[in-house]
């Protein structure tokens, strides 16, 4: 949590952050405003947190579930920019001959830790 905690503080409670803020179209920039996001919306301990991003041609569909200390899940988050990071992250990530991502799996740790499949 020091690790999100320091991102929050540089980005600042409630920043946004836009399409361009994201250097070079580099994943990791989405996958630290994601990360940042969620550390954001989460008001409880947690220790991980799934996300299970679906893509379609003009939307994507999130399933976002996060596991609290004594092992209880829960899935009531309002995510306000994780939608749109989604969205746009299979533009930096997919490539031409294999085209947009449709299933992203990506898992935050409270350590900071990340892992992203598609």
């Amino acid at each position: 949590m020091k690790w999100l905690n320091s991102l929050i503080r540089k980005k600042g409670r409630g920043n946004k952050l836009s399409e361009n803020n994201f250097i070079n179209d580099d994943p990791i920039g989405y996958y630290q405003a994601i990360a940042s996001e969620l550390a954001e919306i989460i008001n409880e301990p947690w220790e991980k947190v799934e996300v299970e991003a679906k893509r379609f041609e003009d939307s994507i569909n999130l399933k976002i579930v996060y596991t609290r200390p004594d092992g209880s899940r829960e899935s009531d988050v309002d995510e306000i920019m994780i939608p749109e990071y989604f969205f746009n992250l299979a533009k930096v990530v997919s490539t031409t001959e294999k085209g947009f991502y449709k299933i992203c799996n990506y898992v935050l740790y409270n350590t900071g830790k990340f892992d992203v499949n598609f």
